[in-house]
């Protein structure tokens, strides 16, 4: 049977990691702890009062249903079933940022993928958790639109994450040339 440990991020606003032991959970305890503190207060007031309300109603986990316990943050390595797998699904998805994490259940559930999230840096993990927390803002506010990973992608930009975009991290990783220097563009001239 596989026991859930709660490592503490923010345990007295009730924000804890979900440890499953896919990955290096202490590092991102401590990455989201960091990511968390530097959002600016009334982002994080947002989020705690979305988390918390709902709790109340018994609303959260997967789609909704049912649970005590919001939010829940999993580190977990069950996107897709090798990595090879992920490459591939990465080489066909337009070029946007790739599934590395998803927020779901109304904003209660976050869940990153543990296999790329400790092959990052830490800056674009803590940009991956910003633009998590960025998502989950979306519900707190009912700014569910279209365009809403563009949508995240500014808010995270707003609160100072605008690091290098997952995607050339992915693109170098695979040792594959990013989308910039497939289209025959240096870095500079992007800037």
């Amino acid at each position: 049977m596989n026991t859930v440990q709660l490592i503490p991020i923010m345990p007295r606003s009730g924000i804890y990691l979900s440890a499953h032991g896919h990955g290096d959970d202490g590092r991102f305890a401590r990455l989201f702890k960091e990511t968390w503190l530097a959002l600016p207060l009334s982002a994080r007031r947002r989020l705690l009062r979305h988390w918390w309300h709902d709790k109340r109603r018994g609303i959260g986990g997967f789609w909704g249903t049912p649970t005590t316990t919001s939010p829940t943050i999993e580190l977990l390595s069950g996107w897709f079933r090798t990595e090879s797998a992920l490459w591939e699904a990465l080489d066909g998805m337009p070029d946007e940022e790739p599934p590395f994490a998803q927020t779901f259940g109304g904003g209660h559930t976050l869940r990153f993928w543990s296999t790329a999230v400790d092959q990052m840096p830490d800056d674009l993990v803590r940009r991956l958790i910003a633009h998590e927390l960025a998502h989950v803002h979306q519900f707190a506010c009912g700014r569910l639109r279209v365009d809403c990973e563009a949508d995240a992608g500014q808010l995270a930009c707003c609160w100072g994450y605008s690091g290098e975009p997952i995607r050339e991290w992915a693109d170098r990783r695979r040792k594959k040339p990013c989308r910039y220097e497939r289209q025959g563009n240096s870095k500079s001239e992007i800037i």
